[in-house]
């Protein structure tokens, strides 16, 4: 069936990310007005900066410099060019004492994956120090290293791609990094597609691992796939244990319906993408995509403790991908992945501000704002049937009782202008696929709405209805307060220029982040590396960005950074590694 296709894609984007192309930009650094000769370090953590035994290093030839640039700005002082991964790329990347721990999304599923480990001792000459053990028919993406008793373990997320590998997390002793050891692995009912390594105060050692579900469409995902953060005790490496399980219908007056109701945008969704601990180990912080960003106190992680939820404008696009926090746990970063720059809304006197409108992707695109009255058909499953008359008019229909097909054949036999749907119960996926070859022509525009947008539309029939296309931009980064974690304010954000620009096809996004000082480093994919001044949260601003001058085009997924040294990680080429100059 069509939608199973759909999806099946839905659920690979969620493991292997929605990348889309984005547009690169040579931007002109920002100077700041006082800014130190090098980046202010924050505190290390002390279960990931413990030294390294045996590191293995040969000379290697630095890379070509960037031209010299008045300015606060980044040289680019390093490389290591890697092959990646037949019709993939290289993913996201860790920072530990010397190494660079460096992740690969192979293109197919049906190939052997590992993850480079790279000797970063000589920033200017990084060099392969090692791989780790080879795993099947599974992507490779996220990695985390600690020291836990005397050695140096990582933990690798495995999203398979068949039933022949089971998801979890691969589980390395790298204290000699020329020879990774694979000590055990810890299995999960969905495959892990970001993660979090810490240690808290009492000396436990936890691993914390979102096992996304895949929920297209605000579909309700099954029981078993519900609890997508999975907190592990990694004390004992070679034996993981499973303390508890967290998923957002725990989140207290949660509905099953909300799984379809706070869905939003193009890429509709309410699943754990990614989780981080707080720089204290004492919260837990879970990026839930379309829900925005979930806090759980995990103190005591046999039971974690809903504490508060980050909120988003009524028309923000959603996709919340990663956090990093600073400031002891009062600030929080958020990095919304979003790709999608055009987004539909409906207005309507009942509405006390528009809301979203969720196009459906085998329907027509709106071209122009239409508004106009809208009739209610109830379910509209026989074609056959005798409706009111509609020609000219939006259909509101309910999502039950048969194919989307059947009802879409009732609006287009009765010349709708477009299709509204909802839904006012759970449904475990969407229904649509059975009947698609009794249509020819999707020629409607068709939408989705929430069960609280459609109450509104039905409490007052007889009015109008708006449906409009508009411009949101790529994703940005919004900053928090977190004084009170039960009520997140947010105080800030920021977009790159070319993320904002209307007058681009495709705009890109934010990705990930990390925090020195009162600086943030933000991987933006084809918009580069983004330094930002964050000493005040509420106005960011840009101090440096790269590429620049003759610089290489870059697509970057990930960013590590320590002292005046920023390590990113390239779809194609591998590592780069630039030096940061306030002058």
């Amino acid at each position: 069936m069509l939608f199973q296709r759909l999806s099946r894609c839905f659920g690979l984007a969620i493991c292997l990310s929605l990348i889309t192309a984005c547009a690169s930009q040579n931007a002109t650094p920002v100077p700041a007005t006082e800014l130190a000769q090098n980046p202010t370090a924050l505190p290390t953590r002390s279960d990931k900066d413990s030294p390294n035994q045996n590191p293995t290093k040969t000379p290697r030839p630095a890379a070509t410099a960037t031209p010299i640039i008045s300015g606060p700005h980044f040289e680019q002082v390093g490389g290591l060019r890697l092959k990646p991964p037949i019709e993939g790329r290289h993913a996201d990347l860790t920072l530990y004492n010397d190494l660079v721990l460096l992740g690969m999304q192979p293109g197919s599923c049906q190939l052997e994956n590992r993850i480079t480990l790279i000797d970063v001792s000589d920033p200017r000459q990084p060099e392969v120090a090692g791989y780790s053990p080879v795993v099947k028919n599974v992507s490779l993406e996220d990695m985390d290293v600690a020291r836990i008793g005397d050695q140096d373990i990582a933990i690798v997320g495995m999203q398979p791609c068949t039933s022949e590998t089971k998801p979890g997390i691969q589980i390395l002793d790298i204290t000699d990094p020329s020879k990774p050891v694979e000590l055990a692995r810890f299995a999960t009912t969905l495959g892990v597609h970001e993660l979090d390594l810490t240690v808290n105060a009492s000396g436990q050692a936890l691993a914390l691992l979102a096992a996304p579900t895949n929920n297209l469409f605000g579909s309700t995902p099954m029981a078993e796939h519900r609890a997508e953060l999975w907190i592990v005790d990694l004390s004992t490496p070679s034996k993981p244990t499973k303390l508890s399980r967290w998923g957002i219908d725990q989140k207290p007056g949660w509905q099953m319906l909300d799984y379809a109701d706070q869905t939003r945008g193009n890429f509709p969704g309410v699943f754990l993408h990614s989780v981080r601990a707080s720089s204290n180990s004492q919260r837990a912080y879970l990026s839930y995509w379309d829900a925005g960003v979930i806090i759980l106190d995990i103190q005591d992680p046999a039971q974690p403790i809903y504490l508060g939820q980050t909120p988003y404008p009524a028309l923000a696009e959603g996709d919340a991908h990663s956090v990093v926090d600073w400031n002891d746990g009062q600030l929080l970063a958020l990095n919304n992945e979003d790709f999608s720059n055009a987004q539909v809304k409906i207005s309507h006197p009942a509405l006390a501000e528009p809301a979203y409108a969720r196009k459906l992707p085998f329907g027509e695109k709106l071209d122009a704002p239409l508004s106009i009255e809208f009739v209610v058909l109830e379910q509209a499953c026989d074609p056959k049937a005798e409706y009111p008359d509609f020609a000219g008019h939006f259909v509101l229909i309910e999502m039950a009782g048969c194919s989307i097909e059947r009802k879409f054949i009732v609006a287009q036999n009765g010349k709708a202008a477009g299709l509204l749907l909802y839904a006012n119960k759970p449904y475990q996926e969407l229904p649509f696929g059975d009947d698609v070859d009794l249509i020819t022509d999707f020629n409607l525009p068709m939408y989705l709405l929430s069960s609280t947008t459609a109450a509104a539309l039905l409490s007052q029939p007889e009015a109008k209805a708006t449906i409009e296309q508009y411009f949101d931009g790529g994703g940005a980064i919004q900053f928090f307060d977190l004084s009170d974690p039960s009520k997140p304010v947010e105080i800030g954000r920021y977009n790159t220029p070319n993320s904002i620009d209307a007058k681009r096809a495709t705009n890109p996004t934010v990705h990930n982040s990390e925090i020195q000082g009162q600086y943030l480093y933000a991987s933006w994919y084809r918009d580069g590396l983004r330094m930002l001044d964050i000493s005040d949260p509420s106005q960011p601003k840009e101090v440096a960005a790269w590429p620049n001058g003759n610089s290489p085009s870059v697509n970057l997924w990930g960013v590590q950074v320590r002292d005046q040294y920023v390590y990113v990680s390239d779809f194609s080429y591998g590592l780069y590694v630039l030096e940061f100059h306030a002058e």
